[in-house]
């Protein structure tokens, strides 16, 4: 069995109306030092020809975006969904996993992490 990934995505957002639309998705993963990258994805998103909110991208082989720059992606197929409140969960299967650049060290410590972007900065929702 392949292994899976949970994400709750919020049912009024763009990515909740792609995401039930195609069925597929992306998680890119971030390394330390790229808090700007962050920042630039917590707006909506502005699309252009290659570039996603001014970051390269290339689409991997669900056609799904992966950032350049991430240093890690999965590529991820939904298989449920459940709906319940404000925010719907989605249970994938990963298709593909993409490693960007060795990483030296642990990796779960390489990975950029909602801490790492500041005291006033959290999820709650």
């Amino acid at each position: 069995m392949p292994p899976l990934v949970v994400v709750g995505v919020k049912i009024d957002s763009g990515a909740y109306a792609i995401l039930k639309q195609t069925g597929l998705f992306a998680l890119n993963m971030l390394g330390k030092g790229q808090q700007a990258i962050a920042f630039s994805m917590f707006k909506p998103a502005h699309v252009e020809v290659g570039k996603i909110s001014g970051e390269p991208y290339r689409a991997g082989s669900t056609g799904q975006p992966l950032l350049e720059s991430a240093v890690a992606a999965i590529e991820c197929k939904v298989t449920d969904v459940v709906e319940r409140g404000d925010h719907h969960i989605f249970v994938a299967e990963v298709v593909e996993a993409h490693v960007g650049k060795a990483i030296a060290g642990r990796p779960d410590e390489a990975i950029l992490g909602m801490k790492d972007l500041g005291d006033n900065i959290f999820y709650g929702g």
